[in-house]
């Protein structure tokens, strides 16, 4: 090629790279912003989260220490009866006065403890269901701000591959795989297959109900009735485990990686397989209640 046309032809590449320099700088912009934005919203909803759990499990301790001093209280106005019912016919009159006043101070206690077990019941639940409303929000924002997150990352890749193919043909064929792949994009699907994997329940979990100490427990001491009682909320959430099916297979060569989301093993070491078809090459295997992954050729499958 003569000295001009090669001049000539780089002339002619110097505006075409100037152009895909602007608008990856455009993008770039665009990206830094949009990532920037997301943690401070990410941080408020968490903190107004955060402040709810505190309020509700003091809530819940005040709870049962009232429920635990009303018991106590019932018991001993109990006791007290029993006693003065047993004093009251070989006693003076003088002494059946202590005793009857002793009565109705400890039944007084115990009927004060029957109301403030009742109150805090009350406001427990009233919290509880500000807190189940305030968790139901906050998952609805997150999910949304998946939703976008997703689409935004989406259409980032596909700007850029467009901007990339025009450079030439082999970019072109290399980047319209990359299109395929984004096609395929389910914003829903992919969280749902999230949610499936870190969900750590089914159900909220249920209301503090009120217990009748007297329809629980007889004079004696035996138990008669119990009305309904909610499960402890120490644990929030039980664990609902997920059904894979899980193949023991060897691994062929040693494989090691920084990343979070992989695994790094020993050659002939046993793994559980928990998801191989995958359309990008990677397996993901579980080891020692650890998950991660591998690279399907280093598996003998």
């Amino acid at each position: 090629m003569e000295m001009w046309k090669y001049s000539q032809a780089l002339g002619w590449l110097k505006p075409i790279y100037v152009a895909l320099f602007l608008s990856f700088d455009k993008e770039c912009n665009y990206l830094c912003t949009k990532s920037n934005s997301t943690p401070s919203s990410h941080h408020q909803v968490e903190i107004s989260m955060e402040r709810l759990h505190k309020q509700k499990n003091h809530l819940y301790k005040k709870t049962m220490d009232s429920k635990k001093c009303y018991e106590q209280k019932c018991q001993e106005a109990d006791e007290v009866e029993i006693t003065a019912d047993n004093r009251m016919a070989t006693g003076n009159v003088k002494q059946q006065e202590k005793l009857k006043a002793k009565v109705l101070q400890t039944r007084e206690s115990s009927v004060d403890a029957d109301k403030t077990y009742k109150q805090n019941v009350e406001a427990l639940n009233s919290l509880r269901q500000e807190w189940q409303k305030e968790h139901q929000q906050s998952c609805q924002y997150f999910d949304k701000l998946e939703c976008e997150r997703i689409t935004f990352l989406r259409r980032t890749m596909w700007i850029h591959s467009n901007l990339l193919s025009q450079q030439c043909v082999k970019d072109d064929e290399m980047y319209e795989v990359v299109r395929e792949s984004l096609e395929q994009c389910d914003v829903k699907a992919d969280i749902k297959y999230f949610i499936q994997l870190k969900q750590t329940g089914s159900e909220p979990p249920a209301p503090v109900l009120y217990e009748n100490y007297y329809h629980r427990n007889d004079h004696g001491g035996q138990k008669i009735a119990r009305d309904r009682t909610c499960k402890s909320e120490s644990t929030d959430y039980e664990f609902v485990p997920h059904n894979f099916n899980k193949k023991q297979v060897r691994v062929k060569y040693s494989f090691s990686d920084e990343t979070s989301n992989s695994l790094c093993l020993e050659e002939n070491e046993i793994v559980s397989v928990l998801d191989a078809h995958r359309n990008d090459g990677w397996c993901l295997v579980e080891q020692n209640n650890k998950t991660g992954l591998v690279p399907l050729s280093y598996l003998d499958l």
